[in-house]
């Protein structure tokens, strides 16, 4: 990961959960470098981050902090607006389109999101079924 310095945006996600690894390095491809991403269990780098430790494992959704402004994380629906913000060309756009229908689409994310464990489990066996 980057020198938690360099970005000034912050992606916090479980790091425990095969679905949030796999979706963090598929965020890290598409953010062009703009985020320093940090497991929700890394203690040191939350610290490090000005990020509460004991918040960032609370949570059931990928946290997204502006350090720079200092204000609260963006989670849910608006957290995955703010990582796609970064794609080039089509992510400003898509963003807005996320955070327009954040109301209608934050409840399918808290129904993955409490899942999350039981989604990576069942890819994982199809993954080793041939």
């Amino acid at each position: 990961m980057s020198d938690p310095s360099d970005p000034v945006t912050c992606a916090v996600y479980d790091a425990e959960c095969g679905f949030c690894r796999t979706a963090a390095r598929v965020g890290q491809r598409l953010d062009g470098g703009q985020m320093h991403w940090v497991s929700s269990h890394d203690h040191v780098a939350l610290r490090a981050l000005g990020i509460d430790p004991d918040r960032a494992a609370a949570e059931r959704s990928i946290l997204v902090f502006d350090r720079a402004s200092g204000g609260p994380p963006a989670s849910e629906i608006r957290a995955v607006a703010e990582i796609t913000r970064g794609i080039p060309v089509v992510g400003p756009a898509l963003a807005r389109i996320l955070i327009a229908g954040a109301p209608a689409l934050n409840p399918a994310y808290r129904l993955v999101a409490r899942n999350r464990h039981r989604i990576s489990h069942l890819f994982a066996r199809r993954r080793r079924t041939p």
